[in-house]
């Protein structure tokens, strides 16, 4: 007898957004993390690119599954 739960599909759309702001994240620290290398010249590029690629990083990571959430939920409920 097996014991595995199917997941709702309300469940299973939540895991996916999970997921999906989870790899938002994981990307956006990368992000900061080659803009830091490219900031102290690891990587050879233009300073001003690593400033802004970390500082884009930065926000991504603070700013971006809060507006992902947001747009979901306003689609969850019909809204535009």
């Amino acid at each position: 007898m097996s014991n595995t739960l199917v997941p709702t599909p309300e469940e299973a759309v939540a895991a996916k957004r999970y997921m999906v702001m989870n790899l938002v994240r994981l990307c956006a620290i990368v992000a900061v993390g080659l803009g830091i290398a490219i900031a102290r010249e690891v990587i050879a590029l233009p300073y001003a690119w690593g400033v802004a690629l970390a500082v884009a990083g930065l926000v991504a990571f603070f700013f971006l599954p809060v507006m992902l959430a947001k747009r979901w939920k306003a689609g969850d409920r019909g809204e535009q």
